[in-house]
């Protein structure tokens, strides 16, 4: 977390006019007697990050919770901004002089290492002109790295998240602190050209808020490319149904004061679960000569924001050193190899 916090505070000073990070506290509802017990330890053993709320607390800050529901209060949680978080970031790097982007379509990686044709690396093929060659690469493509070859059976599951966008309906429909349990519900604090609501809607007194996220995965006749394809596109429909009834759970009369207005999609590219959950994998691919190396960074499912600055450092140092071990065991845990399947 201090990683991620770090960059998101030097991703802050790119734009100081313009907030992109919010610490407007999370409350978790607890909606079973286990989570209430948990919450409470929770509470005892960190009071200085969670505080309990008994029900009537909980209806004071969040008041279209269920009745008689408690919940956790996380202090210090943030939100983030995070496209205007990867602009920023990436400007840093480009003003630091030692990075410069460049797009093409790659599908080969072994071509990557020899230079030639932008055809021969799979992708557009440019007048038959040279591209540059790399003794390193590091691929970071999300759940489309299946479509890179030698990758197709790397173990991960390509998921798509939808999230609805709501507005208030009447002036009573307020929401202050982001809201999870299972799902969330959060205030579109960065909508617009101010650092909240936009003037449109602060005009009318309306607010703006998300809500998700769905887990939808590739029917069995799809093709994992057909479903990546499908994932990019936004259905309003599908995401209320698959989130109606769990968003009833923690607001039951969310639709009595809100208008569903759109939503917005993103594919997640999910690892296997292990005891210690869904961890990232970042790791060294073997089966590359040995002047050149490839690596991996992936599988960042739902958390990449908490996992992207610890891994991504730790993963930079073992590039450098030539080590992977310096990257966590948990991390690299899958062996890859160059053209194999990794099932």
């Amino acid at each position: 977390m201090d990683a991620a916090l770090s960059l998101v505070r030097i991703a802050q000073e790119k734009t100081p006019a313009r907030c992109i990070v919010r610490f407007p506290g999370l409350l978790r509802l607890a909606l079973t007697e286990k989570m209430r017990t948990d919450f409470q330890q929770a509470a005892h053993r960190f009071p200085r990050e969670i505080q309990f709320l008994e029900a009537e607390e909980v209806r004071q800050r969040f008041s279209g919770a269920p009745e008689g529901v408690c919940g956790a209060l996380i202090r210090d949680a943030a939100v983030v901004d995070t496209s205007a978080y990867v602009r920023n970031l990436w400007q840093v790097c480009e003003e630091s002089g030692r990075v410069r982007w460049q797009r093409e379509d790659v599908s080969n990686v072994s071509a990557l290492f020899e230079g030639g044709t932008k055809a021969d690396r799979g992708g557009m093929a440019s007048n038959g002109a040279q591209s540059t060659s790399f003794d390193t690469v590091i691929l970071c493509a999300g759940a489309s790295i299946k479509a890179i070859r030698g990758f197709q059976n790397i173990p991960l599951t390509a998921c798509r998240g939808q999230n609805l966008h709501l507005e208030s309906a009447r002036p009573d429909a307020t929401l202050g602190t982001p809201v999870i349990s299972g799902k969330y519900i959060v205030p579109e604090y960065f909508s617009g050209s101010s650092d909240a609501q936009d003037d449109e809607t602060v005009d009318r007194g309306v607010q703006r808020i998300i809500a998700g996220a769905t887990f939808e995965y590739k029917d069995s006749d799809q093709s994992e490319t057909e479903f990546l394809e499908e994932s990019c596109k936004n259905d309003v429909v599908r995401a209320t149904s698959e989130l109606d009834e769990p968003l009833h759970r923690l607001v039951p009369d969310l639709y009595d004061g809100w208008n569903i207005t759109g939503s917005s999609s993103g594919t997640r590219a999910l690892p296997p679960r292990s005891v210690e959950g869904s961890i990232p994998i970042a790791c060294r691919v073997s089966g590359t000569r040995e002047d050149v190396s490839c690596w991996v960074f992936t599988g960042l499912g739902s958390r990449g924001l908490l996992h992207h600055a610890y891994l991504g450092r730790m993963l930079a140092h073992a590039v450098v050193a030539g080590n992977e071990g310096l990257i966590p065991g948990d991390a690299r845990r899958f062996p890859l190899e160059m053209g194999k399947s990794h099932d």
